[in-house]
């Protein structure tokens, strides 16, 4: 599997203009940058293969089984993404000039939907997933809508959206759907020895979060002050 040597179509040429504009997703920073993308850019498809590769590969399946299962997979993805989010729009995310990964957005008028965010592996686990995400939580914050995705169950995927403050409204044992609503943070309130959590919090303006601070100290010391008893 050979990186393909494309250059990205402009914003002029990509399918899908949509309402925002996301090219500034990551702040002010030229590390991280993004650019709109038709759906039949060849980079697309070559994330895909080097993401699924991996799990694929632990199957223990031949090369040539490999390939197609991934295409067929790649395929029938393409066609879901297309009939669910026809108004979507595409992005390669870019580090340092390098090609990095992709990022798929829907926006709705009574939501904004991360349809898909991927990195090439080298790519992974430096918080650049974390910063595109904090960013569009940005943007749909401004617009007062809330941000909707769907993540594999029980994956790192879905531990990272609830730590960012995602919550699951439905889901199963392949899947779940999560969604944002706004809020700036989510924390556990733990007592002072990390083993019983009292609740999980979530606030979105300087006054509750300063009466949940208040009520959650007032919690701990009543645990701290019964064990001592």
């Amino acid at each position: 599997m050979s990186k393909p040597n494309i250059e990205s179509q402009s914003s002029t040429e990509a399918e899908g203009a949509g309402k925002i504009s996301y090219e500034t997703l990551a702040g002010p920073s030229d590390a991280v940058r993004l650019t709109p993308v038709r759906s039949s850019d060849p980079f697309l498809k070559y994330v895909y293969e080097a993401v699924r590769r991996e799990e694929v590969a632990a199957w223990g399946w031949d090369e040539n089984a490999a390939r197609s299962f991934i295409q067929m997979q790649y395929n029938m993805q393409q066609r879901s993404y297309e009939m669910q989010y026809p108004e979507s729009v595409l992005y390669v995310i870019w580090v340092e000039h390098i090609q990095a990964g992709k990022l798929h957005v829907t926006d709705r008028t009574e939501s904004l939907t991360l349809v898909d965010i991927a990195l090439l592996p080298q790519f992974q686990r430096q918080g650049i997933g974390t910063k595109l995400v904090l960013g569009l939580q940005q943007i749909a914050k401004q617009a007062g809508k809330p941000i909707r995705l769907t993540a594999a169950a029980r994956s790192p995927a879905e531990r990272l959206y609830a730590r960012l403050g995602f919550e699951v409204v439905e889901g199963n044992e392949v899947q779940v759907r999560m969604e944002w609503n706004g809020m700036e943070c989510c924390r556990s309130l733990n007592d002072n020895r990390g083993d019983v959590t009292i609740g999980t919090v979530c606030w979105g303006n300087s006054d509750v979060r300063g009466q949940l601070r208040t009520a959650g100290l007032a919690a701990l010391r009543w645990i701290n002050s019964t064990d001592q008893q």
